[in-house]
């Protein structure tokens, strides 16, 4: 890993930023191809979207064609009738080998004329297919939202790191500088025992940060199959708007109504409605048209131990065509029937209780996030005001510790306060990216467009910042 990075930060000096920094658009683009999660979503998609063509094989017509050669070898003893003498008959037993070779083929449509069932099955598995179509909408949109946090958890790590560095670079001058004062006799030996201590406590942290990142990039690589070490950054004059519209009512009404969770759910209602009814009727008569066509040819020897006229050999051949109208009546199967119609019945009672339960959830889940959205952009208005608080008391705690007002502990907690409010700000901005995809999501309103326009707003770093974000 040191010696990737080390090659990586001597390709770094020599490229310009937009050769080597992977953007949120493709970043995308290669988890679309290679995240398994998504891919698995695709596939059961594809699968279960056969569903509706399977249910309404039910209602048409079947049609089978089969060609049979059939041998049979039989040794038998049977009663005949034979002349041993002019104008007589006797009956005696006989013994006779048969030899006999069928073939022919045979060809049998059948159309359903009245399927109760049947019909309900195939509603049933349109719905089923309206599920599946749902499901992958939504698998759609939590790869958008997935391909988004992983990506911000790299740069929220890469700026953890960054800020971790140059904490500790300011740690580290600090500490000169406090070294140097105790040796002309300015301070005494406790700040210089601050000030290491202080230092110690950063270059600990930047060590973690740096394992931060490795785990970060971990999981992106998981979503794209592919390794990544500088991303594009986002810009300082990032827009930071209102969720519109700016309703918390319309947008819980609107995950109400447009959730693709809630959607799924009230497909899978009506399918279990279907399926309801279909038991109902598995009691009631079905009507089937039929049409069959066959052609025998039958040919072979018959052995016996006499010669008789009544002997015949067993050549011949067969051609039939009918027509045929069945009705059949389940009368009792066991109790199958009964059991499948009152477990028919729990389900979809139990499917009306998971659209309600699914609908309120959706809602309050909206509801909150558009809360949250509100507050942080307020989070991120205050953080900003914030760093110019913290940069005008370490400049106060500078100024006081070097006319001997101030302690060096004052000057570090001040240098603490600013790195930890740059680094506030910094995860604000993306608590707010993730929320409001997020808000988007619960009304179906989230696109592979939104991505794409947050891309817009990321820029390739610097080869300064890049060496300052990646793991070496």
């Amino acid at each position: 890993m040191k010696l990737r990075s080390a090659a990586l930060a001597t390709l770094l000096l020599g490229l310009p930023a937009t050769n080597y920094a992977d953007s949120l658009g493709r970043v995308y683009e290669l988890a679309l191809k290679n995240d398994y999660q998504f891919q698995r979503a695709k596939a059961m998609y594809q699968a279960d979207a056969e569903l509706a063509t399977i249910a309404r094989a039910g209602l048409l017509p079947k049609i089978k064609a089969d060609y049979t050669v059939r041998n049979v070898q039989e040794d038998s003893i049977i009663r005949q009738l034979i002349t041993p003498a002019a104008g007589s008959l006797v009956e005696t037993d006989v013994s006779l080998n048969r030899d006999v070779t069928d073939s022919g083929w045979q060809i049998k449509l059948e159309q359903p004329v009245f399927d109760a069932p049947a019909w309900y099955g195939y509603k049933q598995g349109k719905s089923e297919a309206l599920i599946a179509s749902t499901l992958f909408e939504k698998a759609k949109q939590d790869l958008v939202l997935r391909v988004v946090n992983s990506y911000l958890n790299v740069l929220r790590a890469q700026d953890n790191l960054a800020a971790a560095r140059a904490q500790e670079r300011a740690f580290a001058g600090q500490l000169q500088k406090t070294q140097q004062r105790f040796d002309t006799g300015l301070i005494p030996v406790i700040d210089v025992t601050e000030s290491q201590s202080a230092f110690d406590l950063v270059a600990v942290r930047t060590l973690e940060e740096a394992i931060n990142v490795e785990v970060a990039l971990e999981e992106l690589a998981t979503l794209t199959g592919e390794e990544h070490q500088v991303l594009n950054l986002l810009r300082g004059d990032f827009v930071v708007r209102a969720p519109e519209p700016n309703d918390v009512d319309q947008w819980a009404q609107a995950a109400g109504s447009d959730n693709l969770q809630v959607i799924a759910a009230r497909h899978t209602q009506a399918a279990a409605k279907d399926k309801r009814k279909a038991a109902k009727w598995e009691h009631s008569p079905t009507l089937t048209f039929g049409a069959f066509a066959s052609s025998v040819n039958t040919s072979g020897t018959n052995d016996s131990s006499i010669v008789s006229p009544f002997i015949l050999a067993p050549d011949q051949e067969s051609d039939t065509f009918g027509l045929e109208l069945r009705l059949e009546i389940p009368l009792y199967e066991g109790g199958a029937t009964s059991a499948n119609r009152r477990r028919a019945e729990h389900l979809y009672q139990a499917s009306r209780n998971f659209v309600s339960e699914t609908r309120r959830k959706a809602t309050i889940q909206s509801r909150q996030l558009f809360l949250t959205v509100k507050s942080d952009m307020l989070r991120i208005e205050g953080r900003r005001s914030s760093i110019l608080s913290a940069k005008a008391a370490l400049d106060a705690a500078e100024a006081g510790y070097s006319i001997g007002t101030r302690n060096i502990v004052d000057v570090l907690n001040a240098q603490n306060t600013l790195f930890s409010a740059e680094r506030d700000y910094a995860n604000s901005r993306y608590d707010y990216i993730e929320n409001s995809f997020r808000l988007r999501a619960t009304s179906a309103s989230l696109s592979s467009g939104d991505l794409y326009r947050l891309d817009a707003f990321l820029n390739p770093p610097s080869n300064q910042q890049a060496t300052q974000r990646i793991v070496r």
